[in-house]
């Protein structure tokens, strides 16, 4: 038992309410460490917040639940939706070097149909499956998406998804 009190208290994450509602609401948060230990420590997320208190008494804030924005001790920061404290949805990663991924998100990874811009300006847009590249966009020369009704279907099947563009 004092194992799994350890393991939960890990999880609650450490910090302060700097303003507004981190319960229940909007506000923004300062973090002490890297508590789900996803080697992204958040230094601070300003956003929504979802009350997870009737489950977990150890925790003084809520899960960051809707849209927000954070910000990141690599330097790096997030901008989008967010889904009981996991990345969720559509967001925007930018990292230190000037990259960044736009695109969809699940469980804090790249998963659904993204673009990632690296520093020397190469493009990679395509289907993301738990983080990783899956299927690249078919491109015409223009560099427009080639969106047939078959690659659209495709995609469906690939992704796993209901709504590739919900």
């Amino acid at each position: 038992m004092l194992t799994f009190l350890f393991s939960f208290t890990a999880f609650a994450g450490n910090g302060i309410c700097v303003s507004g509602d981190c319960a229940d609401g909007y506000g923004s948060f300062e973090f002490e460490k890297d508590y789900l230990n996803r080697n992204l420590s958040p230094i601070v997320y300003t956003g929504d917040f979802k009350d997870i208190h009737a489950n977990n008494s150890f925790d003084e804030r809520g899960w960051r639940h809707g849209y927000g924005v954070c910000a990141f001790a690599d330097g790096s920061s997030y901008k989008g939706n967010w889904k009981n404290d996991y990345m969720e949805g559509e967001g925007r990663m930018t990292y230190e070097d000037g990259s960044y991924y736009q695109g969809k998100w699940r469980g804090s990874q790249r998963h659904g149909i993204g673009k990632m811009r690296y520093p020397d300006g190469k493009v990679v847009e395509g289907l993301w499956k738990y983080g990783k590249l899956e299927q690249r966009m078919p491109k015409l020369d223009r560099g427009n998406w080639l969106m047939s009704s078959i690659t659209v279907a495709s995609l469906y099947v690939i992704a796993g998804v209901s709504s590739v563009f919900s």
